[in-house]
C-alpha cells in the first residue's frame, strides 16, 4: 500500500541534459496515486538525454520503504511545420 503519512506517496522528476529541449511548465508532480501521466511541453528541437525519476513511498505490514527508480532515455524534439 502507498505511504500517504508525508503527503502524496508518489513523486515525478524529469530533467534533460540540453537546456532548451523541454518547453515551459512543470518538471516535477506530486502524485497520489501509482497509476497517472504527466504532461512535459517539447521545447526546441534539438537532442539529448531525458532522465525520468519516481521516488513512491510504500508500507507493508509494519515496514515503510521509498522505492526510487531512474531511467534515462534519448529525446529527440523536431520542428514543427506550420
Amino acid at each position: 500500500d502507498l505511504d500517504r503519512s508525508d503527503g502524496p506517496p508518489v513523486r515525478v522528476t524529469v530533467e534533460v541534459d540540453q537546456p532548451g529541449l523541454l518547453g515551459d511548465g512543470a518538471r516535477s508532480w506530486a502524485l497520489s496515486s501509482a497509476e497517472g501521466a504527466v504532461e512535459v511541453c517539447a521545447g526546441r528541437a534539438g537532442e539529448g538525454m531525458l532522465t525520468i525519476e519516481v521516488v513512491a513511498a510504500a508500507c507493508e505490514a509494519d515496514r515503510c520503504t521509498v522505492h526510487r527508480q531512474r531511467r534515462r532515455h534519448r529525446l529527440h524534439v523536431r520542428e514543427t511545420m506550420g
